[in-house]
């Protein structure tokens, strides 16, 4: 699985972090209120998931995805821990934060569509993601065709 081992070589030796992967070597989808459950179980402490900005900022309709369109979403917004990743600056609003959050503002351009960007003009990609991922996606032609 290429995410599974971009994610590897991403972590790879961090100091107090863990990557589990379960659902990838499964190849299922584990929704994050039921993964929140087992990790508590297996841990006994809360587990921190990291989500991009977009999942809580209101959408046309002013709903937010987290907390409205996703399963369990008003006891995942009141009741689990989550890593909220911003870019370019931008930030939410107290109001669409989750109870239990940590705001943190990433200064890179590491998104998969800039990456895809930058590729299909045959521009570099370093900087974007780490030596290990960067070498990863050019020898398996990630993003390149899609």
């Amino acid at each position: 699985n290429d995410r599974g081992a971009m994610c590897r070589e991403t972590f790879q030796g961090l100091r107090g972090v863990e990557v589990k992967f379960f659902d990838l070597e499964k190849d299922e989808f584990t929704r994050t209120f039921t993964l929140d459950h087992v990790l508590k179980v297996d841990y006994g402490f809360p587990c921190w998931h990291a989500i991009g900005m977009d999942a809580v900022l209101p959408d046309e309709h002013g709903q937010i995805p987290l907390r409205d369109k996703w399963e369990n979403g008003q006891i995942l917004w009141r009741n689990t821990h989550f890593v909220i990743l911003t870019r370019d600056g931008k930030a939410p609003t107290h109001e669409q934060l989750p109870v239990h959050s940590r705001v943190i503002h990433l200064n890179v351009l590491g998104s998969s569509s800039e990456i895809r960007r930058r590729l299909a003009a045959n521009h570099s990609i370093a900087g974007l993601v780490v030596p290990n991922v960067e070498s990863y996606i050019l020898q398996h032609h990630l993003y390149q065709h899609e």
